[in-house]
């Protein structure tokens, strides 16, 4: 029980955690009271928690992308070079993309981001 409520609350999901909360004590206030605007709550996030999904998840699964660390090697303050291409193969440009590369090196500059167009060049150096 105590991994099923950790998993629950991990980071990575600690939104949806709160939001179905929020699902739950609505659906449950509402019946208790009959307060007609807690159940067109609860039919506005039943109805937008899966249109979300599936947005995200439509927008995601066509990009491409690839890290390419032009510095093999590298001696104490020597710059090393990233390039972090990212294509967008889908026929509709993307609104927002943030791309992170996590590093320890020192002074790394790699959360930036971007609106991949179709058009605009499929190369997106930082």
């Amino acid at each position: 029980m105590r991994r099923l409520i950790g998993a629950a609350i991990a980071p990575e999901r600690r939104t949806l955690a709160l939001v179905l909360a929020i699902l739950a004590v609505s659906v449950f206030v509402a019946f208790a009271t009959g307060f007609w605007l807690l159940f067109r709550l609860v039919y506005i996030i039943a109805l937008v928690l899966p249109l979300a999904w599936l947005y995200t998840w439509w927008n995601t699964r066509n990009l491409e992308a690839a890290a390419d660390r032009r510095t093999a090697r590298a001696q104490v303050g020597q710059e090393a070079l990233e390039v972090i291409e990212i294509r967008n193969t889908s026929f509709l440009p993307k609104v927002w993309l943030e791309v992170e590369d996590p590093s320890g090196l020192p002074g790394h500059l790699a959360p930036a981001a971007s609106s991949p167009s179709r058009r605009a060049a499929p190369a997106t150096g930082w």
